[in-house]
């Protein structure tokens, strides 16, 4: 399953793809994308792979955001130690 050219380009041009820390993404009613936090997976400057979160409205929490960023550094490290 692949996101549609639109959501792809929309996204990628908030500057994910280079990301070291969590990106907002605002939402675009006309594709039918809801705002989001993209929080990349990185480790020893590889890229494993991107967290998304949907944002309530008012946005997520900062410390919700730091958290999640903990999650990926964690999930990033396991994927490259079992490579």
């Amino acid at each position: 399953l692949r996101a549609p050219d639109e959501v792809i380009a929309h996204i990628l041009a908030h500057g994910i793809a280079t990301a070291e820390q969590p990106v907002r993404v605002p939402g675009r009613a006309d594709i039918e994308l809801l705002p989001r936090v993209c929080v990349p997976a990185r480790c020893q400057g590889l890229l494993f792979g991107y967290l998304w979160l949907i944002e309530p409205a008012g946005g997520l929490p900062p410390a919700d955001v730091q958290a999640a960023g903990a999650v990926a550094a964690g999930i990033s490290v396991t994927l490259w130690t079992s490579t």
